[in-house]
């Protein structure tokens, strides 16, 4: 009856050191939290804006529905400005998720034309004014059907 006893007492010694939170030199430390700002971009006149990524300057491409939410066109959004980055003729343009701007602010994505293209258009965003320029982009892209802006 004793040993069956000391057997409790050990079993319920050994239960409650288990238990018990043991502090781990790493759990120690004290973290600073993340900072972050989280900033609304606006859109381009209607409801909605997506964005597709982030580069090193804080440059950021998205798309934006603009006024009527019928029609998306890509933007750049630099130092507070989000700037439309419009279409080869057709309704619609898209920066993708998967493509930052890169150090340059040039954007990756695609557009619509005027003629119907179930492949878009390459684009390269230069100034003011949009250009196709499929050679140089389907060579700096991975997607041949890439556009750029810058």
């Amino acid at each position: 009856m004793q040993s069956r006893t000391l057997m409790c007492i050990f079993a319920i010694t050994l239960f409650t050191a288990l238990a018990l939170p043991v502090p781990l030199a790493a759990q120690e430390q004290k973290k600073e939290p993340p900072r972050y700002t989280i900033t609304d971009l606006g859109t381009l006149g209607g409801t909605f804006s997506d964005v597709g990524g982030v580069n090193n300057q804080g440059a950021v491409s998205g798309f934006s529905t603009l006024p009527g939410d019928m029609v998306t066109h890509a933007f750049l959004w630099q130092r507070g400005q989000m700037t439309d980055l419009g279409t080869l003729g057709g309704p619609d343009s898209r920066a993708p998720e998967a493509s930052p701007p890169n150090d340059r602010s040039e954007v990756a994505g695609f557009s619509d034309t005027s003629n119907p293209d179930p492949n878009g258009e390459d684009f390269l965003w230069s100034g003011n004014q949009p250009h196709m320029s499929p050679v140089s982009l389907a060579k700096r892209c991975d997607d041949a059907a890439a556009h750029a802006w810058r």
